[in-house]
């Protein structure tokens, strides 16, 4: 069993390993996502006290603009205050779990009772490989990733797809992950170029 803070390594018997990657807290993101959603929670109330209380109603024909335009604001703010919590709970509790057997390399993104599952067939993954993602800073590609996003520093073709997988893993330590994946490739039918 290999351990890091990004990654640990678990072999399961004779061409079965099991990989977890965590992603990488970035304190003053969390931070700031804690302090923002405060803000947002005291938008959100305000807003739907606002309307609801003040003798405007949501669900009789809305009198005027400003009102049309709070629940317009209302709703685009509540999406976006989700996904910054999802975003927040990713950073800290998520984790991937890729597992390899003899028949199938399974990748899941688990986020609690949340589990995104995807599963390929070992004849049919090719060149398994290293590739650092960039860093641009105007595109912010590393603020952009949460559960649902596909993104990772390892990856391998299927069929006409190139699958990424592995959280934010640096790449000395996706060098330690790709070799233990190809120790145990000599015990199953997983094709590396």
């Amino acid at each position: 069993m290999s351990n890091s803070k990004q990654y640990q390594i678990n072999r399961k018997g004779i061409g079965e390993i099991e990989l977890e990657f965590y992603p990488k807290k970035v304190w003053f993101n969390i931070i700031f996502m804690i302090v923002w959603l405060c803000g947002w929670l005291f938008g959100e109330i305000l807003v739907i006290s606002t309307l609801f209380f003040e003798n405007i109603s949501v669900s009789n024909t809305i009198e005027n603009e400003s009102s049309a335009f709070m629940v317009l604001w209302l709703i685009a703010w509540t999406v976006g205050g989700i996904f910054v919590y999802i975003t927040l709970i990713w950073m800290v509790f998520g984790k991937e779990e890729i597992i390899i057997d003899r028949q199938e390399l399974v990748i899941q993104r688990v986020l609690g009772f949340y589990k995104r599952k995807r599963k390929y067939e070992l004849e049919h993954i090719k060149e398994l490989r290293i590739k650092m993602e960039k860093q641009d800073f105007l595109k912010k590609r590393k603020n952009s990733k949460t559960v649902f996003s596909d993104y990772g520093n390892l990856r391998f073709n299927y069929h006409n797809e190139e699958v990424k997988f592995g959280l934010d893993i640096k790449a000395s330590d996706a060098g330690v992950v790709l070799s233990e994946i190809k120790d145990i490739s000599r015990f199953t039918n997983l094709s590396i170029e």
